[in-house]
């Protein structure tokens, strides 16, 4: 069985069987705490009070009753962003869950080109699929979420830009990097 499910003010709302969803896909995403060693206060104080709030929505796919992945979005009126797109480790590269996720979120954000990040060091897991819809690199920001590794912007910045690199940004030494296609990386 599949099923599309998506988590917003309006589904919260309604239904007592979707709000306790969330704390199971917090279990699903959590592993992703070594790459941003903040997501758990994130989730609990972003995420979960923007979905109440209708800034942030929860796409999930399912698989025979299992979560295969979600994504979390943010469209608060100034930024359309995919803030996390996680695919269950026995659905990664089987069944198109990271792609249909893509696209939901596109759809639900109404662009084409959201706004995402990565870091460098997984990039080359998002790199196809980067270049099959376009997206475009924006910036490099070093250290932004964790030491020595760089976070990739694309589809446009993540902060504003302070071009004065002796000055760092929220304890981020951001430094510029050309705009360039995802498919010349």
């Amino acid at each position: 069985m599949t099923k599309s499910l998506t988590i917003d003010s309006f589904s919260v709302a309604s239904s007592e069987e979707v709000v306790q969803l969330i704390p199971m896909i917090h279990r699903e995403l959590v592993g992703l705490s070594h790459l941003y060693p903040e997501f758990r206060n994130w989730f609990s104080q972003k995420v979960v009070p923007g979905i109440f709030t209708g800034e942030r929505s929860l796409l999930v796919e399912l698989r025979e009753d299992s979560i295969a992945g979600v994504a979390i979005i943010k469209d608060d009126g100034v930024e359309k962003k995919l803030c996390c797109l996680r695919v269950s480790t026995e659905f990664q590269k089987k069944g198109g869950v990271g792609y249909r996720l893509f696209e939901r979120s596109m759809e639900e954000l109404d662009t084409r080109y959201p706004l995402l990040s990565v870091s460098e060091d997984r990039f080359s897991e998002f790199r196809r699929i980067f270049n099959h819809f376009g997206y475009e690199k924006a910036w490099e920001y070093p250290e932004l979420y964790r030491l020595g590794k760089v976070e990739l912007s694309f589809n446009g910045l993540l902060l504003p830009i302070d071009r004065d690199e002796s000055r760092p940004y929220q304890n981020a030494k951001i430094r510029s990097a050309p705009i360039y296609r995802a498919s010349v990386v």
